[in-house]
């Protein structure tokens, strides 16, 4: 059975696992997140999902983790307008297998990556902006197909 949950206009604060979280296996679960602040969520980061994630306009920041990302940590993802920024860890990871689109957002200051692509994940991005991420804006696997069109500094 498909869930779905919509989380619109809040400030998810100080979470012990994730500011918005799916169970790691349930891959059946729809989230929309609009218009919110997720910022010092714990060991799963600003949110966590094996199901599809829809997340449109809003600040994503310094979140922590424990070997998973600060930011989105998703496989089935539409990120728009967002800024995602200050997390200890990687600003974006897209799980194996994952496919994501992500527009318009400004991905900055993450401790690790601004963006990690793993196995055979496939991804968009377009008209994004990166800055100082620690390790680098992207850390994309060999086996990963990215399309990146008009994000800034460069689409390299």
């Amino acid at each position: 059975m498909d869930s779905k949950a919509v989380i619109s206009f809040c400030h998810i604060y100080r979470c012990l696992r994730a500011g918005v979280a799916s169970g790691d296996k349930d891959q059946s679960v729809k989230i929309n997140v609009e218009h919110c602040l997720i910022t010092n969520s714990g060991t799963l980061g600003g949110i966590f999902t094996n199901g599809e994630l829809v997340a449109f306009n809003c600040l994503i920041n310094k979140n922590t983790s424990i070997n998973k990302p600060g930011g989105i940590t998703a496989r089935m993802t539409v990120v728009t307008g967002c800024e995602i920024a200050d997390n200890d860890g990687s600003g974006i990871v897209i799980l194996e297998k994952g496919k994501f689109k992500v527009t318009d957002c400004l991905i900055r200051n993450n401790r690790k990556f601004g963006v990690v692509m793993g196995e055979n994940a496939t991804a968009e991005f377009y008209n994004n902006t990166f800055r100082e991420n620690g390790q680098g804006h992207w850390s994309i696997d060999d086996t990963a197909t990215v399309i990146r069109r008009g994000n800034r500094p460069s689409d390299e």
